[in-house]
C-alpha cells in the first residue's frame, strides 16, 4: 500500500539531499498574512532507496527547469547571465534558511500523542 507523505509545487522545494538511508527536502514559501516572511518546512524520510528518489528529484528539476527555458524564449548568453544571477540568489536564500534554522526563538515543539489503539 503506498501514502502520499507531502505534495508541494516542485517550484518551492528549496532543497534535496540524502545522508545514508534519509532524504531531506526543504520547501520555502511565502506566508499569505505577510508576503515577505517566508517559511521553511523540512522533510525528513528514511528509506533504502533515499538515493533513488532524490537523483528522481533532480532529474524533475531538470526537467522543469528545461522547459521553462525552451518556453521563454530566451538566448544561451541570456540564460547565463541568467543562471548565474539566481545562483548567487539562491545562496543568498540558502543563508538565511540556515540563519532561520539556527535560530532557536523560532523552534517549536510539536508533539503528537497517539492512543493505543492508533497505528
Amino acid at each position: 500500500m503506498q501514502q502520499l507523505l507531502m505534495e508541494h509545487p516542485i517550484k518551492l522545494v528549496s532543497y534535496v539531499g540524502d545522508v545514508g538511508s534519509y532524504l531531506v527536502v526543504m520547501v520555502r514559501y511565502q506566508n499569505n498574512q505577510e508576503k515577505q516572511v517566508f517559511r521553511v518546512t523540512c522533510h525528513v524520510f528514511q528509506s533504502k532507496h533515499s538515493h533513488q528518489v532524490r537523483a528522481a528529484m533532480n532529474k524533475a528539476f531538470t526537467l522543469s527547469y528545461n522547459d521553462v527555458i525552451r518556453k521563454s524564449g530566451q538566448n544561451e548568453e541570456t540564460l547565463l547571465q541568467c543562471a548565474y544571477s539566481e545562483v548567487l540568489s539562491c545562496q543568498k536564500r540558502a543563508e538565511e534558511d540556515i540563519a532561520d534554522l539556527l535560530d532557536s526563538s523560532r523552534h517549536v515543539l510539536v508533539s503528537i500523542i497517539k492512543r493505543p489503539q492508533e497505528a
